[in-house]
């Protein structure tokens, strides 16, 4: 070896010197004048590099996650509302209040709007069959009462 970081390595066999975890040690063959080129290495700067790059894709990685969740959360908050809003509804109607009706959201998709108008149909048409019963039970209650015929 013709030159090397330290005296000691001068004039050593290359062949002889051995890649540690402290250097690597690495060569070429040039054609033309037929000697070997040879270049050491020292890998701690590599491996300071290496760990800082996976320290940044670890960070990098977390970062991307958190805002992951924060977009998810955003994005997918108006149809939790609905959600929310329908089983408010539902408990309510389960209750018997049937003059209970979902209010339309204009920024909703076309398929949450037909969901919607579809509930608050139904609990119209159950409003209207429960009327529809009561005023015939009425009816057949003021047909069996003889005493309130007569007035």
């Amino acid at each position: 070896m013709i030159s090397a970081p330290t005296f000691s390595k001068v004039g050593k066999n290359f062949g002889k010197l051995r890649n540690t975890g402290a250097n690597y040690y690495g060569s070429v063959v040039n054609e033309i004048s037929g000697f070997t080129i040879c270049v050491e290495r020292d890998l701690s700067a590599y491996n300071n590099t290496k760990q800082l790059q996976i320290i940044l894709l670890c960070v990098v990685s977390l970062v991307s996650v958190i805002i992951m969740a924060c977009l998810s959360y955003i994005l997918t908050r108006p149809y939790l509302g609905m959600v929310e809003t329908f089983e408010d509804s539902i408990k309510r109607v389960e209750n018997g209040d049937f003059s209970v009706r979902v209010k339309l959201s204009r920024n909703m998709p076309e398929e949450i709007e037909n969901i919607q108008s579809g509930f608050n149909e139904m609990v119209e048409h159950l409003d209207d069959l429960i009327n529809q019963v009561k005023k015939h039970r009425w009816s057949r209650e003021m047909q069996n009462c003889p005493r309130l015929r007569r007035r």
